[in-house]
């Protein structure tokens, strides 16, 4: 008997269709040097570091800037592709849409500021949670 999450995994949803994922388009080396980075930048050792300085140690390392223009990840159902330099970009933008929709609220909490290696990797592994913010981001646009 599967459950709802070995269903999710494999891509289905609940009447048995499969859902495409986006595919990683990077190297293992490449993804173990951008691993290498983060582990080296998180200084606590607590897997949280600050997204924008995690993207600009990223963007000004020599060793990513030689594949910085690679196809990194396909997005589902469609052609398009990314390269790493567009998937950075993605990553930015979470952290400003999070503040644009906070504003200047009092007591609220920017929770994309910080992000983990497991958060990062979803940008490659699945690309769809990206696509939906972008969507809501333009749908907001209009309504201002």
């Amino acid at each position: 008997m599967t459950t709802e999450m070995d269903e999710e995994e494999d891509g289905q949803d609940q009447f048995g269709f499969k859902r495409e994922k986006s595919e990683c388009k990077l190297l293992q080396s490449q993804i173990a040097i951008m691993q290498d980075i983060f582990e080296q930048l998180d200084k606590y050792n607590d897997g949280i570091l600050r997204r924008s300085q995690f993207v600009m140690a990223m963007r000004t390392d020599e060793r990513i800037v030689d594949f910085i223009d690679v196809d990194a990840v396909k997005v589902p159902y469609s052609q398009r592709i990314l390269t790493l330099d567009e998937v950075f970009v993605e990553v930015e933008k979470d952290e400003m849409y999070e503040t644009a929709g906070l504003g200047k609220q009092a007591g609220h909490i920017n929770h994309k500021e910080f992000i983990t290696w497991r958060e990062f990797m979803t940008y490659f592994n699945d690309y769809r949670e990206i696509e939906d913010r972008n969507k809501k981001a333009k749908e907001i646009q209009k309504t201002r």
